[in-house]
């Protein structure tokens, strides 16, 4: 028999759990985005050209990984 939970009430249960299951999934994908990190190589001598295209290659890593901490900022992380 369930306990009779009051008509003020409208939560079952407590969201700490599921809080704390996407902490951990979240974590979990920032490490794994973290860790494909690499210093970019520049041919020697640096043009301007070279470092417009190393730059835009750190552009394309990073903006995943602002994404997902932007959602982990947004949902309460």
């Amino acid at each position: 028999m369930r306990a009779r939970i009051p008509e003020s009430s409208n939560i079952w249960m407590s969201t700490k759990r599921l809080e704390t299951l996407v902490d951990g999934i979240f974590a979990i994908a920032m490490t794994l985005l973290v860790l494909t990190l690499t210093v970019p190589q520049i041919p020697y001598p640096a043009t301007n050209a070279a470092i417009l295209n190393s730059l835009s290659n750190m552009l394309h890593n990073f903006l995943p990984k602002l994404l997902v901490s932007s959602c982990w900022q947004y949902f309460g992380g």
